[in-house]
């Protein structure tokens, strides 16, 4: 009897033991199915978190700040006008402007609401805030607010796609894109300039010329065959040309101050001296016969495929290789 009711006991021991055992696996299992639940969720809604020193990679947000972490988000698959709320301390990625703020008072925003301008139609118009970047394309044509203060808003526009020959009229503050040059202005002197017209030179034909402002950018393949003003009162204007689709052996006379387009050389100068040089001559060399040689200015450029073969006072002498 005594055998059987320690047996018994045993038993019922070891049952418990059991039941504790599933009892434990099975809470183990819920904690990790949770886990692999909050991550799948995190993944499904391109969320991680990270320590609050960690690296942000590109096309991250911050959405939400602790003491010890942040909470990100990939925005890579956002379309163009979709807006995000990120923490004011997030990186804003490329082609990204900001559009509102949240919170503020004493001390200041805590929170900005950004917008993704990637895939924009040509001449799409947004409103920025003041201190927003302005992507690649884009020139500011509008602001609210000024003067005592302060500017509240930009509103700017997307140039990509413009057809040749386009005019827009922009800020002052505005970015030029490239292909673009400055052909007017409004107001100046002690008020300053407010407007500023600007052109798209893009598939202008070869020999083109235009008259643009002297703090205008020269686009690639232009070159300054001409000016206006100048000595006490500075220069007004420049005529630039363009000379991509020029033959071989072309020349072209340019201001020594004009860039020189890749596959021209300096092949003459006008003035010099105590007056310096007033003008230069530069000759297109692309499309000429192997072993031809040519006499240059000894600072003229030497294209890719020729090299010095010898050097005098003030000229030196090229051969093409290719």
């Amino acid at each position: 009897m005594k055998a059987f009711k320690t047996s018994l006991y045993l038993a019922l021991i070891f049952s418990l033991l059991l039941v504790s055992c599933e009892t434990e696996e099975e809470l183990f299992e819920e904690q990790n199915q949770e886990i692999l639940l909050n991550n799948e969720e995190l993944d499904n809604l391109n969320l991680k978190k990270i320590a609050y020193d960690d690296f942000i990679p590109k096309d991250w947000v911050v959405i939400q700040e602790e003491k010890d972490s942040k909470t990100i988000k990939n925005v890579a698959r956002f379309g163009f006008g979709q807006t995000i709320t990120v923490s004011a301390n997030s990186p804003i990625p490329i082609g990204w402007v900001i559009v509102d703020y949240k919170g503020g008072g004493f001390g200041g925003y805590t929170e900005m609401v950004i917008k993704n301008t990637i895939g924009a139609p040509y001449n799409a118009n947004i409103k920025i805030k003041p201190n927003s970047p302005i992507p690649t394309g884009w020139v500011i044509v509008g602001s609210k607010g000024g003067a005592f203060g302060g500017v509240t808003e930009y509103t700017i526009k997307y140039t990509v796609g413009a057809p040749y020959n386009k005019n827009i009229k922009i800020k002052p503050n505005s970015p030029i894109p490239a292909g673009w040059v400055i052909v007017g202005s409004k107001g100046g002197a002690f008020g300053g300039v407010t407007e500023y017209t600007i052109k798209y030179t893009v598939g202008a034909p070869y020999n083109k010329n235009i008259k643009i402002k002297p703090n205008s950018p020269i686009p690639t393949g232009w070159v300054i065959v001409g000016s206006k003003g100048g000595a006490f009162g500075g220069v007004t204007e420049y005529t630039i040309k363009y000379t991509v689709g020029a033959p071989y052996n072309t020349n072209i006379k340019i201001k020594p101050n004009s860039p020189i387009p890749t596959g021209w050389v300096i092949v003459d100068s006008k003035g010099g001296a105590f007056g310096g040089v007033t003008e230069y001559t530069i000759k297109y060399i692309v499309g000429a016969p192997l072993g031809q040689k040519i006499k240059v200015l000894l600072n003229s450029p030497v294209p890719l495929g020729w090299v010095v073969i010898k050097t005098e006072q003030n000229s030196m002498t090229i051969q093409n290789l290719i």
